[in-house]
């Protein structure tokens, strides 16, 4: 709620007190994945608030740190579906950071990394269109990467997919 009204400072400390709480709680239950996911969920939201912020080195350091706990909760169980796309969403964080800090090239290594978990659930969940939109997501930011790097040929086939992804998601 004090992120949505934009208070920023009270969104901070309210996320960083959840931290440390959940922390806590895994501590004491490392091999709980509940308490992890909800850790993870921590850092992560400090993390963008940081990047609303303009603190590009703690929503870095967040969004790392979201990332680990999420590779972690997803090796705790292969058949939690929400817990294995908790990886996709910290590369995507990570990727946001790398391109907002100039690191067109580690940007794009960690979007293509998210897109390659995408393509093989699509293909285990084909008529999933939430899937379909965030993997529509993930290739419209490889699209702009490419752009930004001058690899026009590349952007290109990017948005095209994008454009192609998108009209398949709103046909079904």
């Amino acid at each position: 709620v004090r992120l949505a009204k934009g208070e920023l400072g009270a969104a901070t400390a309210a996320f960083r007190e959840a931290l440390d709480r959940t922390s806590a709680l895994y501590g004491r239950a490392p091999h709980n994945g509940n308490r992890l996911f909800d850790k993870a969920q921590a850092e992560y939201w400090i993390g963008f608030a940081a990047m609303q912020k303009g603190d590009n080195a703690t929503a870095e350091e967040m969004f790392q740190k979201y990332y680990a706990s999420a590779v972690k909760l997803a090796s705790m169980d292969r058949g939690n579906f929400k817990w294995q796309k908790e990886v996709a969403y910290g590369l995507q964080a990570v990727s946001v950071m790398d391109k907002n800090m100039g690191r067109t090239a580690e940007a794009e290594r960690g979007m293509q990394q998210q897109l390659a978990l995408y393509r093989g659930w699509l293909k285990q969940y084909p008529s999933n269109p939430q899937l379909r939109f965030e993997a529509a997501n993930v290739v419209s930011w490889l699209g702009s990467l490419a752009l930004e790097q001058g690899k026009l040929g590349l952007a290109e086939d990017y948005f095209t997919e994008n454009v192609l992804d998108l009209k398949q998601n709103m046909a079904t």
